[in-house]
This record gives structure tokens, sequence and C-alpha cells, in this order.
């Protein structure tokens, strides 16, 4: 059975200033379309927005693309996240690098 809602999905869940998100403008009308969703997962900010080392790494670089998971722990108190196009891993003994994908 179908349960038809409305979603408006913006950009404006990611702080200004973050470089690779077009801004809004408010001033014009929402373009409407009409999609199907299957799932929709909705998750937090601090979540999915990359912290620390990790994220001082994404901000200068801009082929990694916007974040697609939350960062997850690794072995010896590392961290790794995804990105669209790659994964970053940073651990306290060897540093940070990034891995294309």
């Amino acid at each position: 059975m179908d349960f038809p809602f409305r979603a408006i999905i913006d950009t404006k869940v990611f702080p200004d200033g973050t470089g690779w998100i077009n801004t809004v403008d408010d001033s014009k009308p929402f373009p409407a379309r009409i999609d199907r969703v299957d799932y929709l997962r909705m998750k937090s900010l601090d979540d999915i927005y990359p912290q620390g080392e990790i994220k001082e790494y994404w901000e200068k670089q801009s082929w990694l693309g916007a974040p697609v998971s939350a960062a997850e722990q690794t072995g010896n108190d590392g961290r790794k996240h995804r990105f669209e196009h790659g994964v970053v891993y940073w651990d306290p003994d060897t540093g940070i690098r990034a891995v294309r994908e």
C-alpha cells in the first residue's frame, strides 16, 4: 500500500560555506517534481559531516565530493570516512591518506 507524502529535501542540512554544495536562492520558487522513493534514511548532521583531521583534509580535497556515510572506527583508534569519490583514512600513528574509488 502506498502512502503519499511530501518532502522537501534541501542542501541546508550542511553548514554555510561548504564548498561542494550549491547555495539555495530563497527568492526563487522551489521547482516541483515527483519522484518515487522506496526508502529514505535520515541521519543527524553530526553523524555524516566530517570531523577533526578528516574534516580538515576533506575541505582541501574537492575531488572527494560529498560525504556519503558516517565515519567508522578502524584498528588503533583510527577512523575512515566515505565520500562520493573516495575514502579518507586517519590513524594517529600513520596520519591521513585518501584512496580514490
